[in-house]
């Protein structure tokens, strides 16, 4: 037969362990939302930045590439030798 004793020892082990147990279950769970909230936000602003970086490089690569398709610009064909002398000869 088991004394009061022990069986109020067993108790008090009992709701202790359940109490630490639940009360440690809470926390973690709090603690993983809290950290899982905090990955998101930096998800986001990762998107974000990466996002703004990519309109960035956009719109110099466009910039870029008026500059070198200007008939004007450096990309723009030479003439062929003898015509810019025909142009400038004076008639006769």
């Amino acid at each position: 037969m088991i004394s009061l004793r022990l069986y109020l020892v067993g108790a008090l082990l009992t709701v202790s362990l359940l109490a630490v147990g639940g009360a440690t279950g809470i926390y973690m769970r709090e603690v993983s939302a809290r950290l899982e909230a905090d990955l998101a936000g930096q998800g986001e602003r990762a998107t974000q930045s990466l996002a703004t970086e990519l309109a960035q490089t956009g719109a110099a690569l466009d910039a870029e590439l008026e500059r070198i398709l200007d008939p004007r610009g450096p990309g723009a064909p030479a003439p062929p030798p003898g015509r810019a002398a025909a142009r400038y000869r004076r008639s006769a």
